[in-house]
C-alpha cells in the first residue's frame, strides 16, 4: 500500500538515510493542498540512533 501511495501521490515523499552503503534511517514527508508539511514515520535502526539522523 505504501508503495502505491508513493507512486501515485505527489504530496507524499519518502526519504532514506544511507551511510557507507547501509540504510540507517527513514522518514515520510506529506504536503497537503494548503502547502502545509508534516513529517511522519521518522525512524532509525538501533545502530543509527543518537547520531542526529532524525534531525537531518
Amino acid at each position: 500500500m505504501f508503495a502505491n501511495v508513493l507512486q501515485y501521490s505527489p504530496q507524499v515523499k519518502a526519504f532514506l538515510f544511507i551511510k557507507n552503503g547501509v540504510a540507517l534511517g527513514c522518514g515520510t514527508l506529506f504536503v497537503d493542498s494548503h502547502h502545509v508539511a508534516g513529517l511522519h514515520t521518522i525512524g532509525t535502526l538501533p545502530e543509527g540512533r543518537n547520531k542526529g539522523i532524525g534531525k537531518k
